[in-house]
């Protein structure tokens, strides 16, 4: 559909491209030397030279299947992370498990999408249970692989495989699950790290806990990525590629941090050697069975709890999300929770003790460093 639209003194045309989807103008003339009638008359010219281009497109188009074109647009996302990578090779996985693999990428339609839809619906509300936190936990990922699909069929698009996509009337957003956020205590992660079955794994915890780095940050720290005197961990985007999430940056190092890294035997040029990605998961749970914890323990959650203990230690909140690596409203919108002390009889009072107690005890530490250094 052409439409005939007012720019100023010109008249426009105006129309989505069925190629490619995008919105395409043109100028018709001058609106003191060109009538409507005369306007209306070269929009439908456009309309015809739209439409022979777009029956030419559809000539052109093949029958490519969606495991062939799923394979060449892997082929061309060089630019992906090996995280990227993977998440997307699940919402492939999910649309062939659906539509079948040998499926055309042109035969799926508006009805093929929204059933796909309704079949991830009614599989979460067996699985999960309808009304339940962990449903609408679930439409999220549901929403994801929509919003996935419309991106494959748009490069699909550009490249003239398909002309149109049917993923766009889907709904592609879902409803913001505000869960309690479970955080954990010193002691817990501690408890943590000596439940431990190797020291490398015991300071994996230790980097997500003390300094809150992602786990693939802390699996990929470096021994020469840590300045001791400094007292800074330097965290370096993977691969070199900088994006949203991965910037370069540098840490605090807690104390505590400081003495668990100074005990770790060093082997290879990792802090975390001989532990891998694909096993951190099930050893965290293992190590969360032995050190006798009642919630289920996961390295965001360290990460989220070292944001509280830094903000409620005083640091300004620009400080706090320099060291997370994240911008203020992610902080706002993902990692803010309640500590359970505050839950318990907590006064002002109370917690000036506490500060002043921790205080005289890193003095006191401190002042038998030094005098070890002058006896030494």
């Amino acid at each position: 559909m052409i439409r005939l639209n007012r720019n100023g003194d010109y008249w426009q045309a105006r129309w989505n491209d069925p190629i490619t989807g995008r919105v395409m103008r043109r100028g018709i003339g001058c609106r003191s030397k060109v009538s409507r009638v005369q306007a209306l008359a070269v929009c439908k010219l456009i309309a015809n030279e739209v439409a022979a281009t777009t029956v030419a497109a559809l000539d052109k188009a093949d029958d490519t299947t969606l495991e062939q074109y799923r394979n060449s647009w892997f082929a061309q996302r060089t630019d992906l992370m090996r995280s990227s990578v993977i998440t997307h090779e699940r919402y492939w996985r999910m649309l062939t498990d659906h539509i079948g693999a040998a499926t055309a990428m042109r035969a799926v339609t508006k009805d093929v999408a929204a059933s796909l839809r309704r079949s991830l619906e009614e599989s979460a509300n067996i699985r999960c249970g309808a009304g339940t936190i962990a449903r609408a936990r679930a439409e999220h990922t549901i929403a994801r692989c929509i919003r996935n699909a419309r991106l494959y069929w748009r490069d699909a698009m550009q490249a003239q495989i398909v002309t149109e996509n049917p993923w766009m009337s889907l709904r592609s957003t879902a409803p913001e699950v505000q869960i309690p956020r479970r955080l954990m205590t010193a002691q817990q992660a501690d408890a943590l790290i000596r439940a431990s079955k190797t020291e490398q794994f015991g300071a994996l915890i230790a980097l997500c806990f003390y300094a809150g780095l992602r786990r693939h940050e802390a699996l990929s720290l470096e021994w020469a990525s840590i300045d001791w005197a400094k007292r800074r961990l330097t965290v370096w985007p993977p691969n070199g590629r900088v994006t949203t999430k991965h910037r370069h940056r540098e840490v605090r190092m807690e104390a505590e941090l400081q003495d668990r890294l100074a005990a770790v035997k060093r082997v290879g040029n990792r802090v975390c050697a001989g532990v891998t990605e694909g096993r951190a998961w099930q050893d965290l749970q293992r190590a969360a069975q032995v050190a006798g914890l009642d919630f289920v323990a996961t390295f965001q959650q360290m990460r989220q709890s070292r944001e509280n203990i830094w903000m409620g230690d005083g640091f300004p909140p620009n400080v706090v999300t320099a060291w997370l690596g994240h911008s203020a409203t992610v902080a706002a919108k993902h990692y803010r929770g309640v500590p359970e002390r505050y839950y318990d009889s907590y006064s002002k009072d109370q917690e000036i003790a506490r500060l002043k107690l921790e205080l005289q005890m890193l003095r006191q530490s401190a002042l038998a460093k030094e005098s070890k250094k002058t006896s030494a």
